[in-house]
C-alpha cells in the first residue's frame, strides 16, 4: 500500500504478517507479527486509541515521528517484543524523531526503541505505564530516555536505558509514582530527576551518572535496595520530609567516568524526619568535596556501613555525617587513611527539647589519625 502525505488512515486492522505503509492519523489495532512502515508523521487523535500487539515492527522513515494526543497501547511480551526502529537500509542514531505522549493512561511494555532522535517525551500523561523498554546505545547523542511533565501515578519499571542526553528519567510533578527495577547507566547530568514527587517509590534500580537522584520537594519517599555505581553526587533530597533511605548500596566506581572523587552521598537539607538505615557506602576518596557526606535533620541514621578508603579533602573538618537533633546509632565506619591525618566522623547538635543521641557506633581505622 502507498499513500500520499495527506492520507487519513483510521481504525486499520490487518492480518498478522502484513506490511503496511502508514501516514497521518492512525488508530485501531496493529496485529501481532505485522510490519508498519511510517512514511510521514503519524498521530493518534485525542479520544482515539492505537493498540500495537506483540511482535509488531514499526519502521520510521528518516525524519518522521509519532504524536499521541490519544492513548497509545504497546503490548509486547517477554517472548515477542515490539520494535520501534529506523526504516533506513543502513540505520543511524537520530534517523527518525521520537514518540510524544499527551494523553493519560498509556501502556508501553516490552518495546525495543532504536535509532531515534530522542526518547519518550510528554505532558499530562498520568497513570501511564512504561515497562520493559530497552533504549540502549543507538539513539542520538543528545537523547534523553523518558522526559515527562505534569504526570502523576506513573509506573516506570524494568527499563534498560543508556542514552547520551542529560537525563535517564525526568518527570516533574509526579506524585505517587513507582520507579522500580530499572537499569539506567551513563554519564547523565542527572540520572533520575523527579522533583515534586510526593509518595514516590524507587526500589531495585541500578544507576550511574553525575547526580543520581534529584528529588527536591518530595515528601514520604521510599528509596530502597538500589545499586549505585559510577557517580559524583548521590541522593539530593532538599526540602523532602519523611524520606526512607534503606538497604541501598553506593559502591566504589566501576570506571573513571567521573574520576575517583565524590561529593555528597545523601543531601537532605531543609528537611526532617528521615530514616537512613542499613545502607552501604563504599567510597575511595573525597578530595573535591567541600561539605559533609550525609546530612539531615531530626532523623534516624542507623546501622549503616560507611567505608572510606581515603579522605583527601583540603578542609579536613567537614564531617562524614552531619545531622542535628538526630539519632545516630549502630553505624560502622571503616577507614583506611593514605592521605590526610584528620577525619571528622559525626557532627551533631541538639536542642533543649530534642537532644541528639549518638550510641553504639563502631569506628574501625587502619592507621593513626587525629
Amino acid at each position: 500500500f502507498a499513500f500520499s502525505t495527506d492520507t487519513v488512515l483510521t481504525d486499520v486492522t490487518l492480518l498478522s504478517g502484513y506490511v503496511q505503509d502508514v501516514c497521518g492519523e492512525v488508530s485501531g489495532v496493529w496485529p501481532s507479527g505485522s510490519v508498519y512502515d511510517v512514511l510521514c508523521d503519524i498521530e493518534v487523535l485525542e479520544g482515539d486509541t492505537l493498540t500495537i500487539e506483540s511482535g509488531v515492527r514499526v519502521r520510521f522513515t528518516e525524519g518522521t515521528a509519532m504524536v499521541c494526543n490519544g492513548v497509545l497501547q504497546v503490548l509486547g511480551d517477554s517472548t515477542d517484543r515490539v520494535t520501534f526502529t529506523s526504516r533506513e537500509a543502513s540505520p543511524l542514531p537520530g534517523d527518525w524523531g521520537h514518540v510524544s505522549l499527551y494523553a493519560q493512561g498509556n501502556t508501553i511494555t516490552h518495546l525495543d526503541y532504536e535509532f531515534a532522535t530522542d526518547g519518550f517525551t510528554g505532558d499530562n500523561v498520568s497513570n501511564t505505564t512504561i515497562d520493559n523498554v530497552v533504549m540502549v546505545g543507538n539513539l542520538s547523542l543528545s537523547a534523553n530516555g523518558i522526559y515527562l511533565t505534569n504526570s502523576s501515578d506513573l509506573t516506570l519499571t524494568n527499563n534498560t536505558i543508556t542514552v547520551g542526553g542529560d537525563y535517564g528519567i525526568h518527570s516533574y510533578e509526579s506524585d505517587n509514582s513507582v520507579v522500580n527495577n530499572n537499569t539506567i547507566t551513563g554519564s547523565y547530568s542527572t540520572t533520575i530527576q523527579m522533583e515534586d514527587c510526593d509518595s514516590c517509590h524507587f526500589e531495585g534500580n541500578t544507576l550511574s551518572g553525575h547526580k543520581i537522584l534529584e528529588l527536591y520537594s518530595s515528601d514520604n519517599l521510599i528509596i530502597h535496595n538500589n545499586q549505585i555505581l559510577d557517580f559524583y553526587s548521590g541522593f539530593w533530597l532538599n526540602y523532602s520530609n519523611s524520606v526512607q533511605i534503606t538497604s541501598n548500596n553506593i559502591i566504589k566506581p566501576t570506571s573513571s567516568l567521573f574520576g575517583e572523587y565524590h561529593d555528597r552521598w545523601i543531601y537532605n537539607e531543609n528537611s526532617h524526619s528521615a530514616l537512613i538505615e542499613d545502607n552501604v557506602f563504599s567510597i575511595y576518596s573525597d578530595r573535591s568535596a567541600s561539605s559533609w557526606k550525609i546530612s539531615s535533620f531530626q532523623s534516624v541514621i542507623r546501622n549503616n556501613d560507611i567505608i572510606v578508603d581515603k579522605w583527601d579533602t583540603d578542609n579536613t573538618y567537614f564531617p562524614i555525617i552531619r545531622a542535628n537533633e538526630s539519632v545516630i546509632s549502630e553505624n560502622t565506619f571503616f577507614y583506611s587513611d593514605y592521605g590526610r591525618d584528620h577525619v571528622t566522623f559525626v557532627e551533631t547538635e541538639g536542642s533543649e527539647n530534642n537532644r541528639s543521641l549518638i550510641e553504639s557506633n563502631i569506628i574501625n581505622i587502619s592507621s593513626s589519625i587525629y
